[in-house]
């Protein structure tokens, strides 16, 4: 709302594959609401498919029951749900289940795998309408067409330099940073439209690992540099006094702070050269039609969004 930051938090079912049991409804829960995006992207590359129900019912009322939802009246509560199979498979009714998210003031948006006029038939559209959320659908048999721009590699540079601002601490610390620089390497190997799609996220509010950066954390109102064990720090840091760690931090705060606002500024220019060049391939239908679904449902909360964010 206004001016104040937001915190997005993002949970990770799977559903549908028949190793998962029937005793689940084939379903599991793979990551709970968190904050950590590196996490979410570490579990979405390690996730595979196979053909199998998919109790789409079963998964929506799972995720309505298990997840630690927020009850504030202007928070922003949202489920993506995607398959190919009939909506209408399960014990449990899809509409029972949006039913109770509806209670609960969640939004539910579906996308459906296939042919958008099988999607309306095989009950994909109505879940959308029954939950107040957006119907989209994607040609998952189509491969996305990345077009490099000439702000590509700019933008992967700044990454690189991104990543040396962070100051790992706490028990986790150290593996949450090689996770980060991983996930990095992970989206790297889909091609280099990820990597600036990951650089593009990187460089948003909602990239936030105050649980394990220093430089996040002190923008914490409740964080406390003192309580941090020095033993934690990477080595070179180990031994600074506190003014000086804060200095540090400080230092690495602000270079943060513009190399993010270069990311931004060159992925607007990005999309400018793409939206000039497109014409109809497949790149940015999924992405956009995602962003468009948080922004209209966003808005109508009340929230605004900066270009760029």
């Amino acid at each position: 709302m206004g001016n104040k930051p937001t915190s997005l938090e993002i949970a990770l079912y799977v559903y549908g594959s028949p190793s998962l049991g029937s005793h689940t409804g084939f379903t599991r829960k793979v990551v709970p609401l968190t904050t950590n995006l590196d996490l979410i992207s570490q579990e979405l590359f390690a996730l595979t498919t196979s053909g199998g129900d998919e109790y789409c019912g079963t998964v929506i009322q799972k995720a309505v029951d298990q997840l630690l939802w927020t009850n504030e009246d202007n928070d922003l509560r949202m489920i993506f749900i995607a398959g190919n199979e009939p909506f209408t498979q399960g014990a449990i009714p899809y509409a029972s289940s949006i039913a109770q998210a509806q209670r609960k003031g969640i939004l539910v948006n579906t996308i459906f795998c296939g042919d958008m006029n099988e999607g309306r038939q095989s009950g994909w559209w109505h879940g959308a309408q029954l939950g107040q959320g957006e119907f989209m659908n994607i040609n998952h048999n189509q491969a996305v067409t990345h077009i490099n721009t000439p702000f590509d590699q700019q933008i992967l540079d700044c990454n690189t330099r991104l990543n040396q601002t962070y100051i790992y601490y706490g028990e986790q610390g150290k593996l949450s940073k090689e996770r980060q620089e991983i996930q990095d390497q992970n989206a790297s190997s889909f091609g280099a439209g990820n990597v600036v799609q990951r650089g593009r996220t990187k460089a948003s509010k909602s990239y936030n690992n105050s649980s394990w950066d220093l430089i996040d954390a002190a923008e914490e109102d409740d964080f406390e540099l003192s309580t941090v064990d020095s033993t934690t720090l990477p080595e070179p840091l180990q031994k600074m006094k506190k003014k000086e760690l804060e200095a540090h931090i400080a230092e690495l705060a602000a270079t943060r702070v513009k190399i993010q606002e270069e990311i931004k500024v060159l992925y607007q220019k990005r999309e400018e050269y793409v939206k000039a060049q497109q014409k109809g391939t497949a790149e940015g239908q999924l992405d956009q039609a995602l962003l468009q679904a948080i922004r209209k449902q966003g808005e109508a909360k009340g929230m605004n969004f900066k270009k760029g964010e």
